[in-house]
């Protein structure tokens, strides 16, 4: 960092100190989420986000374990419910293992435009839907409960319910639940900061202590209230990553490690732009997908699970003065210290802690402003925002995924062979053409169809544009013989080999009706693409404009010349002696036409 500030110092280092006291508790929650033991949660929070404080981009960036992740992991898992704990661990690191290779291999292809395929909307669904399946997962040791898991999130609730008339109420769980549900909600919506500092409030740690000190006074509390058990001290020694358990079943895995390096990847970047642009820095999505691979792929060689950055850390460390990668590193030393030295003290800690504060922690993340937005400007994009929560809840995270992805890429493809269009008229007193539906006082010129299309012309919306035109046109002629067509290819900015062949037909269907084509403002790339073809030949270089004002006076002209002949009609003049000898008449529009875009 050469061009690093003191006045950055103060900051960081509170922010690391501050961070590494958060990850903690969090790190040893989601290792509980996952179905593994709580030491490999701390290797997580450290191996991970040294390597992401090295090569990574943004210096509020929290890198270690997170919920969604945590949650597919589980998911994963529980497909294998035999398995030993090594061999479920296994499991984890192999994944993290090629969920890395994944990352990397995405930013050295240089894929990190892949994040403009998704809807936002669906993928708020998701996360929302994700949520939901968390709470659920945690629902289990709140009440104090271990019944037979399913992958199917609503069938988990139903059992947990009624595993609970069966063995009836742990009260002692449940309340110590309660309050640390409790008591992190305040920490979190009312403390929020220490007293006179910006330093978050450290509400989950304050549980932790709680949490031990709890069973240490009173140790016949262990007897009703589950604990995390042995959690040995030390740095763990590098291993091969690849089990035999894993190895065997690596077809099967496939999917999850796709899906998780998809995941890992959009809450990483998302996060990271929004601090990296606060700060004037431009993040580099590539760069991200590299840093988190190589992050993941060194992680795992240090038995740690799948890690990304995290929506629940990173304002943490933002809010706490945090400017650049030291924040992580002095993090990673606050964790490293608590490896080395007090992990045996864990092993008194209840799991139903845990769960609390995962529970508070994961409910700010659900996105209801984002919900409540697309209600009121967008409902149809509200409605795949519901259907994906819907499903996700009801068939589980991996498959949930993979409809939101679906869903996000059927909604691109919809837009595209349907893009917007307008039927155009003339601003009174202006040269000025706008949509007729924006503007009622636009008007329309008798005779002539202004018609504007909002997109480049290519397979997938050609036969739209054909069709759209030929309505256009049938429904104006009711009202004046159309003579002209003018196209006002503004947004046109390609066309392809089908929309060339779709545009010859345009033409040849209306020059058979005696209607003329004309093109105004035709990009470069666009109109070279009618030339090679030899359809601008065919269509006639006189019906280029580069203004679609300058294509409306000269059609009018030569009606105006044509209507004087007593002979044939007068060739038309090349563009710069073209005469533009009169004004535009102009008719007011009637209330069917201003339907015409909504068709």
């Amino acid at each position: 960092m050469p061009n690093y500030s003191r006045q950055w110092l103060q900051g960081d280092i509170v922010a690391g100190i501050t961070s590494g006291v958060f990850v903690i508790p969090q790190s040893m929650a989601y290792s509980l989420l996952i179905g593994i033991p709580p030491k490999f949660g701390l290797y997580s929070a450290l191996f991970p986000a040294i390597l992401y404080s090295i090569m990574g981009g943004c210096g509020q960036m929290a890198f270690g374990p997170v919920a969604i992740l945590s949650l597919l992991l589980n998911t994963a898992l529980q497909t294998y419910p035999d398995a030993s704990i090594e061999e479920k661990v296994g499991l984890c690191v192999f994944l993290s293992l090629m969920m890395g290779i994944t990352l990397l291999l995405m930013g050295v292809m240089k894929f990190g435009f892949i994040t403009t395929f998704l809807s936002q909307p669906v993928l708020s669904g998701f996360t929302s839907a994700a949520i939901v399946i968390i709470l659920i997962n945690q629902l289990k040791l709140i009440l104090g409960v271990h019944p037979p898991q399913s992958p199917f999130p609503l069938v988990n609730l139903y059992r947990q319910v009624t595993t609970l008339q069966e063995e009836g109420f742990k009260w002692a769980t449940i309340l110590l639940a309660l309050g640390i549900i409790i008591f992190n909600l305040i920490s979190k919506y009312l403390i929020v900061n220490i007293p006179k500092t910006k330093i978050p409030f450290p509400g989950a740690v304050i549980s932790v202590i709680f949490g031990v000190l709890l069973i240490i006074i009173v140790p016949d509390l262990a007897d009703t209230i589950e604990v995390v058990g042995p959690v040995p001290e030390g740095i763990p020694v590098p291993k091969f990553p690849i089990s035999w358990f894993a190895y065997e079943r690596f077809g099967f895995l496939v999917n999850t490690f796709l899906v998780m390096a998809l995941l890992a990847f959009l809450e990483m970047i998302t996060v990271g732009k929004i601090y990296a642009t606060q700060n004037g820095i431009t993040l580099d999505p590539n760069t991200e997908l590299v840093a988190g691979g190589v992050a993941n792929i060194v992680g795992s060689f240090f038995q740690c699970f799948p890690t990304s950055g995290g929506f629940g850390r990173t304002p943490v460390n933002a809010s706490a003065g945090a400017r650049t990668q030291l924040t992580a590193m002095i993090s990673c030393v606050v964790v490293a210290i608590v490896i080395l030295s007090i992990t045996s003290l864990f092993s008194h800690l209840p799991k139903t802690v845990l769960a609390g504060i995962i529970s508070v922690a994961v409910i700010s993340l659900f996105d209801i402003e984002q919900a409540k937005y697309l209600w009121q400007v967008n409902k149809s994009e509200f409605g795949l925002m519901m259907i994906t929560f819907f499903v996700t809840l009801g068939i589980g995270p991996q498959f949930g995924i993979f409809i939101s992805v679906v869903l996000s890429l059927l909604l691109v493809l919809f837009r595209s062979s349907r893009p917007g269009f307008a039927i155009l008229g003339r601003l009174p007193g202006t040269a000025v053409y706008r949509s007729i539906v924006d503007y009622p006082e636009a008007i329309c010129i008798p005779g002539i169809i202004l018609f504007q299309f909002h997109s480049p012309i290519y397979f997938m919306n050609a036969i739209y544009l054909k069709r759209k035109l030929a309505y256009t046109e049938n429904i104006l002629s009711t009202h004046h013989k159309t003579s002209s067509i003018i196209i006002d290819a503004q947004a046109i900015t390609s066309v392809d080999s089908v929309g060339i062949n779709v545009l010859r037909e345009i033409v040849k269907t209306y020059k058979e009706k005696g209607i003329e084509i004309f093109f105004s403002a035709l990009a470069g790339r666009a109109e070279k693409a009618l030339s090679r073809a030899g359809l601008r030949e065919q269509i006639g270089d006189d019906h280029f404009f580069p203004r679609l004002h300058d294509a409306i006076r000269f059609i009018l002209t030569n009606q105006v010349i044509q209507a004087t002949q007593s002979r044939a009609p007068q060739t038309p003049q090349p563009a710069e002696k073209r005469p533009f000898l009169i004004d535009i008449p102009s008719t007011p529009i009637d209330d069917d036409l201003v339907q015409l875009e909504d068709t």
